[in-house]
C-alpha cells in the first residue's frame, strides 16, 4: 500500500507527523514502518529516500500516538510517495507534511549530482546546465545524429534510455568509404566512427599502392585515402656476363615482369651450360610469399651457368693420371704409362695432357699404354666369350649360345698385374681327365657311385645315411683351388642336395687335411632345387693335391654332384692374369606344362548323391634342355580315375636338372550339397505386465539357442527379420537361415508372439459402446463388462463377470461381447399362413413359380379387403402380402406359404394381436365361411395343359412379431418390441432368438449378420466369438506343432514329423516308422523319415538313397555320408567294401 502526496511544484520537505485510525469496530489501526519515494516528474523513475550508503531509509512508528518523524536531510519535490512497510490491526494512517516553498533563488549545481545526467562532460551555469563531449565525440541531437537512433522501446528523453537527447555523446562518423578497383574492403560495418581502423586486401595478382588500412580520426576525417591495388609485377633477374648468363624479358625497357610472364634464361659462354632442371631455362612471376622476399618474385634458386663436369675419366690399362683441381671445363691432367708399358698417340693438341672440353668430354684422343697380355681365359661349354683385347685392365664378357640359359655370374672377368693363376679354369672332374680310380666316398648306392660325382653324369653320387657323408678326389698334383661348382642330383629315382658342406684339403699324401673354415651353406627352396648349380668362389686360393668334400646337412639325400676351378701351381708368380675364370651356363627357363587344367575340377554325382570318379588328361611338361629330370605326383598314389571324397589338391611337379620347377595345381572340389545341420529355438511368447500396444522385439537375442553345424566349418546365420515391433496380441514369423561356406542353405522357423501376461485386467477388452472394470483378489481377478445407457447386451443381462486365477485361462472366455443400441427399429408382425393343396394329376416343378405367379394377381385386393377387416376397431390397419413360397410336398400335393405383414396406424402390441387374431379366423380352413374372403386363394385353375387345378385341403396358421436376419427381439418392453443387432463376432438366422457366437474357425467383424466368416486356409481362431480377421492366426503343419495347434508353434524335434494341417493344426507329432529317421528337425512330410544307408553304403545324408562305396574304399558304418579310402598299395575286390579287412594288399606277379 502506498500514499501519492502532489503538491503541485517542487516543495522542501522536512518531515511528517502521524496518528493513529479508530476503526469502525472500535479497534486502533496504525503504521508502524514506512519510507519516502519522491520525484519531480510522474514519466520518471521514483528515487528513494537514503541512507548515505544508499539503503533506502525506514521510518519506525512504535505507538499508536502522535508522531513526529523529522528528515535528517531535507528533499525538495513536486512528488512525494509514502510506502507503508508493516502496521499494526490495519494499514491505516492520518498523516501532515511539514516544510516550506523557498522564497529565494540559489543556484543549483545540477552536475554535482550524478554529472547533470551527462554521458562525459557536464558546464553548470545559473538557473540552468549542459553536457559536451570530449574531443571525437558530439552529443546526440535526434535519431541519425552520426548515424545514431533511439531504440523503439525507448523516448530518448528518460533516464537509462542507451541515447539521451542533448545528453549522451556519440562518436563523430567518418564518410562511408569504397572498395578499391581489384580489391575489397575489410569491414563488417556500414557506419565507421571515431577510433575504427579499416583494412583493405587486394585480390590476388594484384599489389597494393598506398595505405593497408586507414583510421577514423576525431575530427569525422579518415587518416589516408583509399589505396590502389595494381597488377602484380617482379623484378627481373640481372644478367651475369662473366659466366654468360642472360636473362630475355617480354618487354627489354622494363625491369619489371607482369604476374604470370616467364622470362627466359640463356647460357652463351662457351662451356658452360644450364643446370639440368626441369625449370632452368625460365623463371614465372608467381605468388610465393617467403622470409626477406616480396610476396610476387620470380620463384626459384638464383640461375647460373656452371661449368660442363666430364666426371670422373675413365681408367686406361697401364696407364696413371697426373692430378687434376676439378673434373669441370678447362681442368687437365697428364697421363702417364707404367714402367712394364710405353706411352703411345696423343691428345687433339698434340701432347699428353688430357683436357675436360666444353662438350664435358675428356680429350684423349688416341693416347695409350702398349704392353704384355693375358691368354685367351676358354669360355662355358655351349657359351660365348665376347673381348676387345687382352691387355692389362681389359675386361672379357662371356655369354651363353641356348635360350634360356644364363651365366651363373654374368660378371666380366679383369686382365690384372700379378694375379692369383694366368687363367682359372676347370680341373679336371667333368671332363675326365682326373680318373675314377682318383675319386672315392665313405659310402654309394647303385647307380650312384663316386665316379658318377662329375657335374655332366648323368646320375650322380648319392652315400648313404651314416654319421658323416663325404667324396674324396685326388687331383694327381698340386693345384690352385679358386672356386666349388656344386649341384645336387635329380632323377626318377632319387633326389637329394647338400645343404651344407665342408671342405678339407693337402698337399701331400703324409700329411694331415686341413678344413677350410667356415662351411659353405647352399640355397633350400621348397618344393626342392635339387639340381640348382652353385658357384663357390673362395677369397683367397688354397693349394692341394688332395680334397674332401664332406657333406654336413642335406635334402632329402646326401646326393651331390661337384667340379674344382683354379689352375696348376706355377713354376713362377705371373705378370698378368684373370681375377676370376668364367661363369658356368645354366638353365633359367622352368619346364612348361601343356596342359594343365585352368578351372577346379568338380566332382559329380549321381542321382542318389554318390560321388563319381574324377578323369582327367593328366599334364605332361616340357623344358628348354630337352628333358625332364623327375615327375612328381602328390598325393603320391594318385592316379586317373579315382574317387575323391573331400577337396583335394593335386601336385605335378616338374624338375629339370638345373634345379628349375614347374608345378600343376589341380583343384579338385567336392561340391558340399548338405545344408547345415540346423535347430531353431522354440517359439516362445512374451508376456507383458504393464500395458502397452506393442513391444520392440531383437530376434538376434535367441542366437545362443540355435544349434547348427556343418562339416565345412563356421556356418553364417542371419534372421528375417531381424527385429520387429510386434503389436499385443500379435505375433512374428522369423526365418533362420544357416548358410555355409559353399553357399548351401538350411532353413528353420519360429515364431514370437507378444501376449497380456495370464489374469492381468487390460488382457480384456472392453465391449464396444461399454467398459469393463477389474479388481485383484488372492486367488486372481474379478472383471465386470457393463453397457453404457441406452445400451445392452443382446441376451438382455445388465453385467457379464469373468475371472480369471493366477495364471490360468479367463472364465468363461476372453472374448467380451460388444453392448448394441436398444434404440433401433421397431419390429416387424408377420403372420405366415401355410396351406396344403391337392392338385387333379402330377406336378411339375416348374409349375410352382406359375401357381406363384397366378395367385400374386389376387394379391392387391385382398390387401385392401383384409386391411378393412383388421381396421374395424376404428384404428387404420394396414395388412399387405409380402411374398409367397411354393413347395412340391408330392407329386400331387403343393404347399403354398402366404407371409404377410400387418402395421397399424397406431404401434400398439394389442392392435397388432387383434388383428393377427382376425387373419389366423380368415385362414382357419376349419371354420366354415371364414376363410370365403380368400376364396380366390384356395381354388386355382389349371394353367394349360401342364399345370392342373388346384384345391386348398387344410392350413396352419403362425404369427407374432419377427427381426430380420442378424436382429433379436426385444421383449424386455412393454411396448412394440424392437429388433436388436447381432454385434460382431455373432449371428443369428431368421426365426432364432438369440445371437449365437462364431464357432472357432470362424469370425465376424460386423454386426446384424446371418452367418460367420470361415477363416483363410491355414488359419483358426482361439475362442468363439472372433470379432476380426486378424483373430485367425496360422495353424501349426509342416513340421510344426503346438499343444493349442495354432502359432506360436514348435518344430517337430527329429525322426518325427508332420505335414498338411488339419482344420485346427497339429498338437502333436508323428513319430517316423520303425527304423526311419529324419536328417534335420522339422520335417514337413512323411517322405523325409528315411532308412539309415548300411554298412559299405554312404549318401550325403547319411539317409537314403544310399550308393556303394566304390572300389578301393570301404564303409564299416551305418548311416555314413562318405567311404574311408584303403591303405597304400591295398584294394578291395569290388565295390561295397563293409570294413577294413576287405582291404587287400596288392601282389605283384612275376616280372612285375
Amino acid at each position: 500500500n502506498w500514499i501519492l502526496i502532489d503538491l503541485k511544484a517542487p516543495t522542501i520537505l522536512r518531515g511528517f507527523r502521524t496518528m493513529s485510525v479508530q476503526r469502525f469496530d472500535g479497534n486502533v489501526a496504525f503504521t508502524s514502518a514506512v519510507r519516502l519515494q519522491y520525484t519531480d516528474d510522474l514519466t520518471d523513475v521514483f528515487k528513494d529516500y537514503t541512507n548515505p550508503d544508499g539503503t533506502a531509509v525506514e521510518f519506525r512508528i512504535l505507538e499508536p500516538t502522535l508522531s513526529i518523524l523529522n528528515l535528517p536531510m531535507p528533499i525538495e519535490a513536486r512528488y512525494i510517495r509514502f510506502r507503508i512497510q508493516d502496521y499494526v490491526g490495519a494499514p491505516c494512517i492520518r498523516m501532515e507534511l511539514m516544510g516550506c516553498t523557498r522564497l529565494d533563488c540559489v543556484d543549483i549545481n545540477e552536475c554535482a549530482k550524478n554529472n547533470g545526467g551527462c554521458d562525459q562532460k557536464c558546464v553548470n551555469s545559473p538557473g540552468s546546465y549542459g553536457c559536451s563531449c570530449n574531443t571525437g565525440y558530439q552529443l546526440f541531437a535526434a535519431n541519425g545524429t552520426a548515424g545514431f537512433s533511439i531504440e523503439r522501446t525507448e523516448t530518448g528523453e528518460r533516464d537509462g534510455d542507451t541515447y539521451q537527447r542533448n545528453k549522451t555523446c556519440v562518436p563523430l562518423m567518418c564518410p562511408p568509404l569504397l572498395e578499391p578497383e581489384n580489391g575489397k574492403l575489410l569491414t563488417d560495418k556500414n557506419d565507421h566512427h571515431f577510433g575504427d581502423v579499416v583494412r583493405f586486401q587486394c585480390n590476388f595478382g594484384y599489389i597494393m599502392s598506398g595505405s593497408a588500412a586507414v583510421l577514423c580520426l576525431s575530427t569525422g576525417q579518415w587518416n589516408a585515402t583509399v589505396p590502389e591495388c595494381n597488377y602484380a609485377k617482379c623484378v627481373s633477374l640481372p644478367d651475369d656476363k662473366l659466366e654468360g648468363l642472360a636473362v630475355e624479358r617480354p618487354d627489354p625497357e622494363s625491369v619489371l615482369v607482369p604476374f604470370r610472364d616467364n622470362v627466359t634464361i640463356t647460357c652463351s659462354a662457351p662451356g658452360r651450360k644450364l643446370r639440368n632442371t626441369a625449370t632452368s631455362g625460365f623463371r614465372q612471376c608467381v605468388y610465393d610469399p617467403k622470409p626477406g622476399l616480396p610476396d610476387y618474385w620470380l620463384s626459384g634458386s638464383q640461375p647460373s651457368c656452371p661449368r660442363v663436369d666430364c666426371y670422373q675419366p675413365m681408367p686406361t690399362p697401364g696407364a696413371e693420371y697426373g692430378q687434376f683441381v676439378d673434373t669441370r671445363f678447362q681442368s687437365s691432367f697428364f697421363f702417364g704409362c707404367q714402367n712394364t708399358f710405353k706411352l703411345a698417340g696423343q691428345t687433339s693438341r698434340h701432347d699428353n695432357v688430357v683436357r675436360c672440353q666444353s662438350d664435358g668430354i675428356w680429350d684423349f684422343g688416341d693416347l695409350r699404354c702398349e704392353g704384355p697380355v693375358c691368354e685367351d681365359p676358354g669360355r662355358p661349354s655351349d657359351g660365348r666369350q665376347i673381348a676387345r683385347s687382352y691387355e692389362q685392365g681389359s675386361e672379357v664378357y662371356f655369354g651363353c649360345n641356348r635360350p634360356g640359359y644364363i651365366l651363373i655370374n654374368p660378371r666380366p672377368i679383369t686382365c690384372i698385374r700379378e694375379p692369383e693363376c694366368r687363367v682359372i679354369k676347370p680341373l679336371g672332374v667333368t671332363s675326365g681327365k682326373i680318373p675314377d680310380s682318383a675319386i672315392n666316398a665313405t659310402s654309394e648306392r647303385p647307380n650312384y657311385e663316386a665316379k658318377n660325382i662329375r657335374l655332366n653324369s648323368a646320375t650322380g653320387w648319392c652315400g648313404k645315411q651314416e654319421a658323416f657323408t663325404y667324396v674324396s678326389v685326388d687331383l694327381g698334383q698340386i693345384h690352385r683351388v679358386k672356386a666349388i661348382l656344386v649341384k645336387g642330383v635329380v632323377t626318377n629315382d632319387i633326389v637329394g642336395r647338400p645343404t651344407e658342406i665342408r671342405f678339407f684339403y693337402k698337399q701331400a699324401e703324409n700329411e694331415n687335411y686341413v678344413v677350410y673354415f667356415p662351411n659353405f651353406n647352399l640355397t633350400m627352396r621348397d618344393p626342392g632345387n635339387y639340381g640348382e648349380l652353385a658357384m663357390i668362389t673362395l677369397p683367397k686360393y688354397v693349394q692341394a693335391r688332395f680334397v674332401i668334400l664332406g657333406i654336413v646337412s642335406y635334402m632329402d639325400n646326401a646326393c651331390l654332384k661337384f667340379e674344382l676351378m683354379g689352375c696348376e701351381e706355377p713354376k713362377k708368380e705371373p705378370l698378368l692374369g684373370y681375377d676370376y675364370g668364367y661363369s658356368p651356363c645354366v638353365d633359367n627357363e622352368p619346364p612348361i606344362f601343356q596342359n594343365c587344367p585352368q578351372q577346379p575340377i568338380i566332382v559329380r554325382r549321381d542321382e542318389n548323391g554318390a560321388v563319381l570318379p574324377v578323369n582327367f588328361t593328366e599334364p605332361s611338361a616340357v623344358d628348354n634342355s630337352g628333358s625332364i629330370a623327375r615327375l612328381e605326383v602328390k598325393p603320391q598314389n594318385f592316379k586317373t580315375p579315382s574317387y575323391v571324397f573331400k577337396d583335394t589338391v593335386v601336385k605335378y611337379v616338374a624338375f629339370d636338372y638345373d634345379g628349375n620347377v614347374a608345378i600343376c595345381e589341380i583343384n579338385i572340389t567336392v561340391p558340399d550339397v548338405t545344408p547345415p545341420l540346423l535347430q531353431c529355438p522354440q517359439s516362445y511368447v512374451i508376456e507383458l505386465v504393464e500395458r502397452q500396444d506393442s513391444y520392440n522385439v531383437n530376434f538376434n537375442d535367441t542366437r545362443k539357442r540355435i544349434k547348427t553345424s556343418d562339416e565345412s566349418g563356421d556356418v553364417r546365420v542371419t534372421y528375417t527379420p531381424e527385429s520387429s515391433i510386434i503389436p499385443i496380441g500379435g505375433y512374428e514369423n522369423v526365418t533362420v537361415t544357416a548358410t555355409d561356406k559353399y553357399n548351401n542353405r538350411a532353413f528353420c522357423h519360429f515364431q514370437v508372439s507378444v501376449q497380456a501376461s495370464p489374469c492381468v485386467d487390460w488382457e480384456l477388452q472392453p465391449p464396444a459402446n461399454g467398459a469393463i472394470n477389474c479388481l485383484t483378489g488372492d486367488r486372481g481377478i474379478e472383471c465386470i463388462a457393463t453397457c453404457k445407457p441406452g445400451f445392452r447386451f443382446t441376451d438382455g443381462e445388465p453385467l457379464k463377470s469373468f475371472s480369471c486365477e493366477t495364471s490360468r485361462l479367463w472364465k468363461p472366455t476372453s472374448v467380451v461381447p460388444d453392448c448394441v443400441s436398444e434404440n433401433t427399429e421397431q419390429a416387424d408382425y408377420q403372420v405366415t399362413a401355410t396351406v396344403t393343396y391337392r392338385a387333379n394329376g402330377a406336378v411339375a416343378q416348374a409349375c410352382l413359380n406359375q401357381y406363384q405367379d397366378m395367385l400374386s394377381q389376387h394379391y392387391a385386393g385382398l390387401n385392401r379387403l383384409l386391411s378393412q377387416r383388421c381396421s374395424a376397431v376404428n384404428v387404420n390397419m394396414n395388412v399387405s402380402f409380402v411374398k409367397s413360397v411354393p413347395s412340391l410336398l408330392e407329386e400331387n400335393v403343393v404347399k403354398m406359404d402366404f407371409i404377410l405383414s400387418i402395421l397399424p396406424a397406431v404401434r400398439q402390441p394389442q392392435l397388432y394381436e387383434l388383428c393377427g387374431s382376425t387373419l389366423n379366423l380368415i385362414f382357419d380352413l376349419s371354420v366354415p365361411y371364414a376363410s370365403a374372403v380368400i376364396d380366390s386363394l384356395l381354388n386355382i385353375s389349371n394353367i394349360g395343359n401342364q399345370c392342373p387345378p388346384l384345391r386348398a385341403l387344410k392350413s396352419n396358421i403362425s404369427r407374432g412379431f419377427t427381426c430380420s436376419i442378424g436382429e433379436v427381439l426385444n421383449m424386455d418392453t412393454s411396448d412394440v418390441p424392437r429388433c436388436l443387432h447381432c454385434p460382431a463376432g455373432t449371428y443369428v438366422i431368421t426365426g432364432q432368438s438369440v445371437c449365437t457366437n462364431c464357432p472357432r474357425g470362424y469370425y465376424q467383424n460386423r454386426d446384424r449378420q446371418g452367418t460367420c466368416l470361415r477363416c483363410p486356409a491355414g488359419t483358426y481362431t482361439k475362442e468363439e466369438g472372433s470379432k476380426a480377421l486378424a483373430d485367425c492366426i496360422p495353424v501349426c503343419g509342416y513340421g510344426t506343432y503346438s499343444p493349442t495347434g495354432l502359432v506360436p508353434c514348435l518344430e517337430c524335434p527329429r525322426n518325427s514329423y508332420t505335414s498338411d494341417p488339419p482344420t485346427g493344426g497339429f498338437k502333436d507329432c508323428t513319430a517316423c516308422a520303425q527304423n526311419t529317421f529324419t536328417f534335420q528337425p522339422a520335417a514337413s512330410t512323411k517322405d523325409l523319415c528315411r532308412q539309415k544307408c548300411p554298412s559299405g553304403f554312404y549318401s550325403y545324408t547319411g539317409l537314403a538313397p544310399c550308393s556303394p562305396c566304390p572300389v578301393n574304399y570301404y564303409q564299416s558304418a551305418i548311416g555314413a555320408q562318405t567311404c574311408n579310402e584303403c591303405p597304400t598299395n591295398m584294394r578291395t575286390e569290388g565295390p561295397g567294401a563293409k570294413g577294413r579287412e576287405e582291404c587287400k594288399p596288392v601282389v605283384c606277379g612275376e616280372g612285375a
